[in-house]
């Protein structure tokens, strides 16, 4: 009998699908896959994981994108669909976590909580991959028009100074 699905969050949902997705692409079965990760990941960890009956916790995503040769924010990026003026370009292959597919596109980062009326935390794409890639805070999206260019800028520059390990501060991580 197969192990029934966990109440998995938005972030387990989002490692499970680019898994699945990754592991598809790349053609890698369950078992490969176990072999890639050195066995420690069993094939039936690799599939509980994918179908939603295992939670991932922080040494497992290591190891899934180790295994995948992926790094682990490509694996934790909510995965939106295509928007439609990507598809009319004819680039209907093009992976989930590819920048052009997300255009005004919200993903969820947490789920809503309705035992605690707590609503579920969105953003766009863009503005979360530039969070999780460390370039930008989640609350300082480029859309944000309260606020300055030069202020974004500044508030963008004093957080990765905050986030960043001393070695990688004034390093530039995307262009723009």
């Amino acid at each position: 009998m197969a192990k029934p699905k966990v109440n998995a969050g938005a972030a387990t949902e989002a490692v499970a699908a680019n898994l699945a997705r990754i592991r598809d692409d790349q053609r890698i079965s369950v078992r490969a896959m176990a072999e890639r990760s050195g066995n420690r990941l069993t094939p039936n960890a690799v599939s509980e994981i994918e179908n939603g009956r295992r939670k991932v916790d922080v040494d497992d995503l290591v190891i899934l994108a180790i295994a995948l040769d992926v790094s682990p924010v490509t694996l934790l990026m909510p995965p939106a669909p295509l928007t439609k003026p990507v598809r009319e370009r004819g680039y209907d292959n093009l992976p989930n976590w590819s920048p052009e597919t997300y255009t005004d596109m919200d993903v969820t980062l947490v789920k809503e909580d309705e035992s605690k009326g707590q609503p579920p935390i969105t953003s766009d794409a863009e503005t979360v991959w530039d969070w999780l890639t460390g370039f930008a805070p989640l609350n300082l999206s480029a859309a944000n028009l309260d606020i300055p260019e030069w202020q974004r800028n500044s508030q963008r520059e004093e957080w990765q100074r905050r986030i960043r390990p001393f070695f990688a501060w004034g390093k530039r991580y995307r262009d723009g």
